[in-house]
């Protein structure tokens, strides 16, 4: 629901963008890492892998809309 919030007015929710990246990374780079140590196949990992394109979109979001609330 975070996320539907933060989109209704980004400029507005701009600290709370903060909060999605963590909630993305929280999941991403841990799969990343246990990928890496060969725990999980690699199915697993690449299915995980939009978290982290979606944290890297946040950050961006982020960036852009400095200066804009």
């Amino acid at each position: 629901l975070l996320y539907l919030l933060i989109a209704s007015d980004p400029a507005r929710y701009r600290p709370a963008m903060l909060i999605g990246v963590l909630g993305k990374l929280s999941y991403g780079v841990p799969v990343a890492i246990l990928f890496a140590m060969g725990r999980i196949d690699a199915m697993t990992f690449w299915l995980s892998m939009p978290d982290l394109a979606w944290a890297a979109l946040f950050v961006l979001g982020w960036r852009l809309t400095r200066g804009t609330a």
